[in-house]
C-alpha cells in the first residue's frame, strides 16, 4: 500500500480532483493507495478542508521538510570547467608541438 513515503504533487492534484468530485477521505485514500490517516493528515496539516490547493500544499510540505532545490548552476559550472580543461589541454598540446617536444617512451631512462 505504501508506494512512497511522502505525497508528491501528482498525489496532491489527485486529492484536489477527488475533493472536487465530493469524494470522502476513504475514497480518496483508496484511489491513491494510501492510508486514510495520510489523507486526513494532509488535509488537516494545511487546513485546506474547504479549498485545497495542491501546489501550495506541496510547496509548504517541501519547506517543512527542509527541501532544497537542486542547484542548476552547479551543472553549468561543471560544464564550464570541462570546457576550460579541454581548452588548456589543447593549448598544452599546441605548445608541445611548437617546441618539438615528444612524449617520453616507456623505455626512456631505463638504460
Amino acid at each position: 500500500m505504501d508506494r512512497n513515503r511522502f505525497l508528491n504533487l501528482r498525489d496532491r492534484k489527485k486529492i484536489k480532483e477527488l475533493l472536487d468530485k465530493e469524494r470522502n477521505i476513504n475514497q480518496i485514500a483508496d484511489a491513491l493507495g494510501r492510508n486514510y490517516s495520510t489523507i486526513c493528515r494532509e488535509l488537516n496539516r494545511f487546513e485546506f478542508h474547504v479549498d485545497y490547493d495542491p501546489k501550495k500544499a506541496d510547496e509548504m510540505a517541501k519547506r517543512n521538510m527542509g527541501y532544497k532545490q537542486p542547484r542548476k548552476d552547479l551543472a553549468d559550472e561543471l560544464n564550464n570547467l570541462r570546457m576550460e580543461v579541454s581548452e588548456l589541454t589543447r593549448i598544452v598540446k599546441a605548445l608541445r608541438d611548437d617546441l618539438g617536444y615528444s612524449e617520453p617512451s616507456q623505455h626512456d631512462g631505463l638504460f
